[in-house]
């Protein structure tokens, strides 16, 4: 009786330990992958790929967020995947996009408040590595085996489904029609509107591969055609026949070049966007505080704490006189300085924005923008903007602040912004919009000289100002009616320099403070952007160029409607956007 009455108290004792026992780990990360080749481009949104699976016999339902730092310190929002559910023994493939200011940035994703529960992605152990823009073979892990090729690979399951957050992909190699749904056709066929650049090669059957809509127009014939403000060559031979010639001279790969991780630190550092663009948005929102009067109340508040209240309390030796007197002498001034300290910038909340804009297809345009959203009412804000493919972050501006940038398909930023202070906010995305084109209608090309004559059509912008890029030349252009021409040539880098590239590390209270001259002066730090400073064959600064091949022109103008509709926003919105447009002027293949 007693050895049954043991073993009773054995079992529950046993089965007491299994229910306190901590469950297991429901996440298992089983890969991730950087970007398309395995490298990130510094200061753009670059692709995570994640895989995890729920190794457990119970369902996961909860979030996973992207945390740029160790987990423990970070300088940008954490962008969450919300609403996750995996079923038991299930797989889910998620897809990251943060912007990366540096090669040395930590990231670690986390899905729990346990130590086991985070997962370093990029660190010490495995650090980022620099490279070029992405030139891949597109190939369908699920029907083919692993090809031997001279070119690394990306599974097109893999590939997003919008072409917001692909700036990192610089072109394709095909052979083959992928298996991919309608977001991803359409979000190929805008990278390609983009400035995308693919490659057809034949397929093993000898032809090249026949596109559905609404890629049919791969199927030109012609050894090399214009998509908007891409490019797509044919090249008569198969993927097993790619040699070291196509490689490096077709495609422009260059082994050597791939790490660039020894670029100069100031160069990097120098022109970062949130560097240049940022602090002009600031500008026009700067308070302009009362500093003489703040300063005169300050000085009679020390005077009011000592020595008066210390005269008062020897003269009437009473704490009850003298600590209500020194309570009530920092209640009036903390009203005091609060009021005067908000006053300034008309205590009116404002939103000011700038921005590049690219037309992908009729009526659709691929936009990058930076914002600034000034309050004057401190609490967590929540903006989502219009547009598909939403993409959030701070912009590398070493935020701190509590908040989140939540992943799409439910993309939206949220924040906290204190009273009467500014938030810096990066986003990008593909905006429907009135319909505006640009075509080029002469263009005589002679070396670096080139003459051009192009025609506005649709609903046109109010344009501010207009430019070209040939080569390493500078071409100004003129306006009559919808009819642009060029009339002058100047070397491009004179024209950025201007304005040291719209970089000014010492901002101060004498910089100019009328709205029309700061957003004029971020049209430099823009096309400098859009011509990649930091690109891989122009990393010092010296060969800034447009792409071999191509007059790219830059229309400056008011912003849209369309670009600034926010939920949660203020009814004050303004900007401006660069328009870009790439036009082949001769049969060179890309940058």
């Amino acid at each position: 009786m007693r050895a049954s009455l043991a073993w009773r108290w054995t079992f529950l004792c046993f089965a007491a330990l299994l229910l306190a026992a901590p469950p297991a780990e429901a996440i298992d990360v089983e890969r991730w992958d950087w970007g398309f080749d395995g490298h990130v481009v510094p200061m753009v949104f670059n692709l995570l790929t994640v895989e995890v699976a729920n190794n457990s016999p119970t369902a996961f339902e909860g979030k996973i967020a992207l945390q740029e730092g160790n987990g423990m310190v970070r300088s940008d929002l954490p962008l969450v995947e919300e609403g996750l559910y995996i079923e038991p023994y299930g797989k889910r493939r998620l897809q990251f996009f943060p912007f990366i200011n540096e090669s040395w940035t930590e990231f670690t994703l986390i899905w729990g408040d346990k130590p086991e529960e985070r997962l370093a992605v990029a660190g010490p152990a495995n650090p980022l590595r620099n490279g070029g823009r992405a030139t891949v073979l597109i190939r369908d892990a699920a029907t083919s085996l692993q090809v031997r090729s001279k070119l690394p690979t990306f599974d097109e399951g893999d590939f997003p489904i919008s072409v917001a957050g692909m700036d990192s992909l610089k072109g394709v190699v095909l052979d083959h029609v992928p298996r991919w749904d309608g977001l991803r056709m359409q979000a190929f066929r805008e990278w390609i509107g983009a400035g995308g650049q693919v490659h057809l090669l034949k397929g093993v059957n000898g032809e090249y591969p026949k596109f559905p809509a609404p890629l049919e127009g791969l199927n030109e014939p012609s050894d090399a055609v214009s998509i908007d403000n891409g490019r797509v060559f044919h090249h008569p031979f198969t993927v097993g026949e790619i040699n070291d010639q196509f490689v490096s001279r077709t495609l422009g790969i260059k082994r050597a070049q791939e790490d660039l991780s020894n670029r100069g630190y100031s160069n990097e550092y120098q022109f970062q966007p949130s560097n240049s663009i940022a602090p002009l948005l600031r500008d026009l929102t700067r308070p302009d505080h009362n500093w003489g009067l703040i300063y005169f109340l300050s000085f009679i508040y020390l005077l009011v704490v000592f020595p008066g209240c210390w005269l008062l309390g020897r003269r009437r030796a009473d704490f009850r006189i003298s600590y209500p007197a020194l309570l009530a002498a920092v209640f009036l001034f903390s009203l005091a300085f609060k009021t005067v300290g908000q006053r300034g910038y008309g205590e009116e909340t404002a939103w000011n924005a700038v921005g590049t804009a690219k037309r992908v297809a009729p009526g659709r345009f691929l936009t990058e923008t930076w914002s600034n959203a000034f309050v004057t009412s401190g609490k967590m804000y929540e903006f989502k903007h219009k547009g598909d493919g939403l993409i959030y972050s701070s912009g590398g501006s070493n935020d701190t602040r509590r908040g989140e940038c939540v992943n799409r398909p439910a993309s939206k930023i949220v924040t906290e912004i204190p009273p009467f202070s500014s938030q810096t906010i990066l986003h990008t995305s593909v905006v429907t919009a009135p319909d505006f084109n640009v075509e080029l209608r002469k263009a005589d090309v002679a070396g670096t000289i080139a003459e051009l004559e192009l025609e506005l059509s649709g609903q046109v912008p109010q344009i501010i100002s207009l430019h070209g890029v040939y080569g390493t030349q500078l071409l100004n252009l003129t306006r009559d009616g919808n009819l642009l021409k060029s009339t002058s040539m100047s070397p491009l880098m004179s024209f950025v320099q201007n304005s040291n590239y719209g970089y000014s590390p010492y901002r101060n209270y004498n910089s100019p403070r009328d709205p029309a001259t700061i957003y004029l002066n971020a049209e430099q730090p823009l096309i400098a952007r859009s011509l990649r400073l930091m690109d891989e064959t122009r990393n010092n600064g010296d060969n800034l160029q447009a792409p071999a091949g191509v007059v790219r022109v830059f229309l400056y103008a008011e912003t849209p409607a369309e670009f600034l509709e926010i939920d949660g926003g203020p009814e004050k919105r303004q900007g401006r956007t660069l328009y870009v447009f790439d036009f082949a002027v001769d049969q060179g293949r890309g940058e």
